[in-house]
């Protein structure tokens, strides 16, 4: 039961991090070649896809480095 709660505390806190600075893109399809449904004013690089980068960022408002 431990690793549910932890798992669900750690992707919430994840989710929120993402949404709360603003460091999200969304595709239509979920692929990177499909137009942009909503981007963040967080400014992401042009590079983020997938992946971690989302998260690194959002730590980046915060803290930088």
């Amino acid at each position: 039961m431990a690793v549910y709660i932890d798992t669900l505390f750690v992707c919430t806190a994840t989710a929120f991090l993402i949404l709360s600075t603003g460091m999200y893109r969304v595709y239509q399809d979920g692929s990177e070649s499909s137009p942009v449904l909503a981007e963040g004013p967080g400014g992401l690089p042009a590079d983020a896809t997938v992946g971690p980068v989302y998260t690194q960022s959002g730590f980046d408002t915060v803290f930088t480095g």
